[in-house]
């Protein structure tokens, strides 16, 4: 347990792997809400007509038109933002930023398609929104649900346990 608290390299793996698991979660609820399966605000008529692809498949994301009502998907263009924050892409990032915390989300330096700004500044743009502008806020980045802190709590007492620390049920 020791091991654990110095910040050695199973740390590291540890806290890779929840980071990881996070990048999953958030990878899962973007895809769902994009097909209006969550509390986005649905795309504006004009977005709709301007996207030009109502009951197609938008980049990556299969959208069910019956049930978002003919819409296009919600904050898919090109792609890139919902494929960044898979797991392993090369525009996300996962890495420990200290003994008790994780960095999980999108890389500083990788460019949105048109290369006027990076894909992290154009995720931070809907993550906020903008109200005066008419650009309602789509949080991509919030707290994991439930299953991902069950799944991550176990993955932190696997590790303790591995490191010789208390067995689960014992203090």
């Amino acid at each position: 347990m020791e091991a654990l608290a110095r910040g050695n390299s199973q740390t590291a793996a540890l806290m890779t792997a929840i980071g990881t698991l996070y990048l999953s979660d958030m990878h899962k609820r973007y895809r769902k809400f994009s097909k209006g399966g969550g509390n986005w605000k649905k795309l504006k008529p004009a977005t709709v007509k301007r996207k030009g692809r109502t009951g197609k498949k938008s980049a990556k994301v299969k959208v069910n038109t019956k049930k978002t009502g003919g819409r296009t998907a919600i904050l898919v263009d090109k792609g890139q933002l919902i494929a960044s924050i898979a797991p392993g892409s090369s525009d996300s990032i996962v890495r420990m930023k200290n003994r008790k915390a994780v960095r999980a989300g999108y890389k500083a330096g990788a460019k949105a398609e048109g290369g006027k700004i990076t894909i992290r500044e154009l995720a931070d743009i809907h993550q906020k929104g903008n109200p005066t502008g008419g650009l309602p806020a789509r949080p991509i980045f919030v707290e994991p649900t439930r299953p991902a802190k069950r799944r991550m709590i176990a993955l932190i007492k696997k590790a303790i346990e591995q490191s010789g620390g208390p067995s689960h049920g014992r203090r």
